[in-house]
């Protein structure tokens, strides 16, 4: 008698209950991995590149998975193949209870991993210089940068030209095939700046300066948005990234320098009162104090509290 076929008498039912389960969990990770999917169409931007370090960011994650997968895929396949191959009710699966190695295995079990932590350390490495936002290497063949300071407020994104001398809030304009420096940080909590399609994530923490470099190579709208938690108004926290040739760039300062608006000290703090914007609304502001971006680093790291709206009403209505 085929000793595969003793079985034990529970064995069947336990089979039973391990592929009601297994199905189980594969149906809830489909729904489950579909419906954050769905909820939010910005999550496949970073598959739609438009600017040379996204694109180089993209290219990296699809060589990564790919390196993966081909190691991934292999496995489950022969777990499957070999389960079905060798189960209890198959006359034709040899049985070798003697059977204690071979080399062939041994070198693929050990020797494939080795190879493809290989890979993936210099792919790692060469990615993060490739892309370390804060190697003059990146862009350098670039004209001048753009430089712009991004402040992090409760709930709303402020760009400062310092330049050019003006600022706005909920949107953002640059130049085509030309490398943009953001300088960042926060007059509340740490935040996420992150432009998918324009570069990767980027911390913008209070009392701290950090940077992100990006350009865009195609004329167009790229959504930008918060993409840490940070209160009620999180949701709302968003921006267009909209891309435009030197001139329309020009035209585009020169309207925005006739704007009655003028940023501050006292129109900043005004600002920074926590509010939702709602209806996506976007203001301009014709001049700036100098020096207003370092003026909000000391004024954090000076013990500057600016209050909190998670709990009160006014931080729920729209910002007019």
């Amino acid at each position: 008698m085929n000793t595969r076929l003793l079985l034990n008498p529970e064995r069947s039912q336990r089979k039973s209950c391990y592929r009601y389960a297994g199905a189980v969990i594969f149906v809830i990770s489909i729904l489950t991995s579909g419906a954050a999917w769905a909820d939010d169409s910005s999550s496949w931007l970073v598959l739609a590149p438009q600017g040379p370090v996204a694109d180089a960011e993209n290219t990296i994650m699809i060589i990564d998975v790919a390196i993966m997968l081909g190691i991934v895929v292999p496995t489950i396949t022969m777990a499957v193949l070999f389960a079905w191959r060798y189960r209890a009710t198959n006359p034709r699966g040899k049985y070798s209870p003697h059977w204690a190695r071979s080399w062939i295995i041994e070198v693929g079990m050990w020797g494939i991993p080795f190879i493809t932590v290989i890979g993936l350390s210099y792919l790692a490495v060469w990615g993060t210089m490739y892309t370390d936002i804060y190697s003059p290497n990146v862009l350098k063949n670039s004209d001048k940068p753009l430089d712009i300071n991004v402040v992090s407020l409760d709930w709303k994104w402020l760009f400062i030209y310092p330049e050019q001398n003006i600022a706005t809030v909920g949107t953002v304009h640059i130049p085509v095939n030309r490398r943009v420096r953001f300088r960042l940080t926060s007059a509340t909590v740490s935040n996420i700046f992150f432009i998918p399609q324009l570069a990767g994530q980027m911390m913008a923490m209070p009392g701290m300066r950090t940077q992100a470099v990006m350009a865009a190579s195609h004329p167009g709208t790229y959504p930008g948005f918060s993409s840490n938690f940070s209160g009620a108004g999180f949701s709302w926290m968003r921006f267009s990234t909209i891309a435009v040739s030197e001139k329309g760039f020009d035209r585009w300062i020169h309207k925005v320098q006739q704007s009655p608006r003028k940023l501050t000290h006292e129109t900043f703090e005004n600002l920074a009162q926590p509010s939702i914007n709602t209806e996506n609304k976007v203001r301009f502001y014709s001049s700036v104090t100098p020096h207003l971006f370092m003026y909000v680093i000391k004024q954090v790291n000076g013990g500057k509290v600016y209050p909190s709206g998670l709990f009160s009403g006014k931080a729920m209505a729209a910002d007019g």
